[in-house]
């Protein structure tokens, strides 16, 4: 700190004896204070903020000017959460050598509290403008950026009660009541800590009224904003609870602000600048020179007004004449441009044709069996385009061998579906819009499963808008064939799930998965199916068909099901 006040003292007299040689130039000495945060994830509330500063201003003219300086700021923020819920995976070193070690650790918190403190050294980059009234009286505006430089940062904070467990999908079980593997229930928990801060980008305003207080000397006040428009925390995507394999009875804690995508600064306020003025700034004795200047402005104008109306007659003249060739040139213009554009029409569809007729394909081949006897079978297989919502091909697969093949372009989304009669039709995705080369032959066995109680199926063209409920539009082609089914069965009935990947926590899954469930039934019923044929029922993220946390793995896991509970 005592570095950055030297610092602060040898930049502000440099600055006045500069100033002293040269005219056009301000030094301001002020602070502000009113409310900041450290923005994160919506959950931050505010506190109280301020500032101390010095600034430098060079005016380019009487309005115009730029600002820089340093400032001493000050950020205060809190977070206060009823409850929260962490989960993820861990490796309980305990459990290892059982061949279950890889378990879901769950941490369930109740009444958290948490303060935040960040000191930044902020340089700002702003351009001013002042709207110039009488007696040296001025409203100013001033915007721009400031970038700042962190000094400390520091977090504290409690938990009235926390609860850890386990679970694990290798035997099913839950683990609770084991402060020896970590978990167990605490309370009155105390966390705090460093926080660890980066380079700060903040958009900044300003504006108020300019007060003369004597020659040469100015007061501003005025309100000011800043927003921070970059990520400051180096620990994001973390947890506030963490298992502590050093120490595993014992909890690890961290701050609210790890477990945030995105960090920033902002703060609002009054502010407050005297400014000692050498030059060309709006003070008092310069009031009736720019009065004077004003006056001389209106003589000259009104003494040219007369040659400009002269000047204008002729020129009003001069551009009737210049308008009449003018038109009889376009018409020229017009007929020759209408053959060239016809021409170039030509030559763009030709091209057009040669490109669609190089366009890459990729082959989709395969056999359809029984999913029970393995027997091959007669079976019709449709291809939509989901891009487009539309059929690309529709074809029979080999009744002796259950063999089929199609041909589909690079760049596009597909859906295949395959039906047979008295079999539930089968749901697969192709995705080839990101292909530029021609692939490999694109092997897609299909299992088809006959109508019965318990049979169920992954609808994988069925999607919906991300973190949400509402069906994209390229749904539509999937959810007509489940349409179809139970029209063509009027006595079956289905239950719909919903299941989310382990992303989040346990109740906004649960509630994500409700949801699309209910979406996909309230789709079906506006299609004209009875309401009281369907079920919903959202699973969150507890029947995944696989464990690996990858993005392809957690993609298979987010699915709709229909499974035959009635027929």
């Amino acid at each position: 700190m005592q570095k950055i006040f030297s610092l602060a003292t040898i930049l502000l007299f440099s600055a006045y004896s500069f100033a002293q040689q040269v005219k056009h130039h301000e030094l301001l000495l002020g602070g502000g204070g009113g409310i900041s945060t450290l923005n994160y994830d919506n959950r931050s509330t505010i506190g109280l903020g301020g500032n101390v500063n010095f600034g430098y201003a060079y005016n380019f003219n009487k309005r115009w000017a730029i600002f820089s300086g340093l400032e001493l700021d000050f950020y205060n923020a809190k977070s206060s959460l009823n409850n929260f819920t962490n989960t993820y995976g861990i490796l309980v070193p305990a459990y290892v050598a059982l061949g279950n070690g890889q378990l879901d650790y769950t941490a369930d918190v109740q009444g958290f509290s948490e303060k935040q403190k960040a000191i930044y050294v902020n340089i700002p980059l702003m351009a001013r403008y002042k709207y110039l009234l009488k007696k040296g009286h001025a409203f100013y505006g001033m915007a721009g950026v400031k970038l700042g430089i962190p000094l400390s940062g520091s977090y504290s904070g409690s938990i009235d009660q926390l609860t850890t467990s386990g679970y694990s999908y290798h035997t099913h079980q839950p683990h609770n009541n084991e402060p020896e593997n970590g978990f167990d229930t605490y309370r009155s928990c105390n966390l705090s800590g460093d926080l660890n801060l980066k380079f700060s980008v903040a958009l900044s305003l300003e504006a108020g009224y300019e007060w003369p207080l004597r020659e040469n000397m100015n007061l501003y006040s005025g309100v000011y904003f800043d927003y921070g428009v970059n990520d400051i925390s180096s620990e994001n995507g973390g947890y506030v609870v963490n298992y502590n394999p050093a120490d595993v009875p014992t909890p690890q804690l961290a701050s609210i602000t790890t477990a945030s995508d995105k960090m920033g600064v902002l703060a609002a306020g009054v502010m407050l600048r005297l400014a000692i003025d050498f030059g060309g700034g709006q003070g008092a004795s310069r009031v009736n020179k720019e009065e004077l200047a004003r006056q001389l402005e209106e003589v000259r104008r009104k003494a040219m007004q007369d040659s400009v109306e002269q000047a204008q007659e002729l020129e009003a003249m001069r551009l009737k004449a210049q308008h009449e060739k003018a038109r009889r040139d376009s018409v020229a213009k017009a007929l020759q441009d209408s053959i060239a554009q016809a021409q170039r029409d030509s030559m763009v569809q030709a091209k057009a044709a040669e490109e669609a007729a190089r366009v890459p394909i990729a082959k989709v081949s395969g056999v359809i069996t029984d999913s029970e006897t393995g027997v091959p079978l007669a079976a019709v297989v449709e291809v939509t385009n989901n891009d487009i919502r539309q059929l690309e091909v529709r074809q029979s697969s080999n009744p002796t061998t259950g063999e089929y093949a199609v041909q589909l372009p690079l760049g596009s989304n597909y859906g295949l579906a395959v039906k047979a009669d008295n079999y539930l039709f089968h749901s697969e995705n192709i995705n080839l819009e990101n292909k530029k080369k021609v692939p490999t032959p694109i092997i897609r066995n299909v299992k088809i499963k006959k109508i019965k109680l318990g049979a169920k199926i992954a609808l994988r063209n069925t999607s919906f808008e991300s973190g949400k409920s509402d069906l994209t539009e390229e749904s539509a082609m999937e959810l007509q064939n489940v349409v179809a089914m139970l029209k063509q069965n009027p006595t079956m009935r289905l239950e719909v799930s919903g299941h989310t990947d382990d992303v989040g926590s346990e109740a906004s899954n649960k509630a994500l998965s409700d949801a699309r469930a209910k979406s996909v039934v309230s789709y079906l019923v506006k299609k004209g199916i009875d309401p009281n044929r369907l079920t919903s029922i959202g699973w969150a993220f507890y029947r995944p068909l696989t464990i690996k946390r990858t993005p392809e793995g957690r993609a298979l896991n987010r699915r709709i099901e229909i499974k035959i509970v009635g027929n």
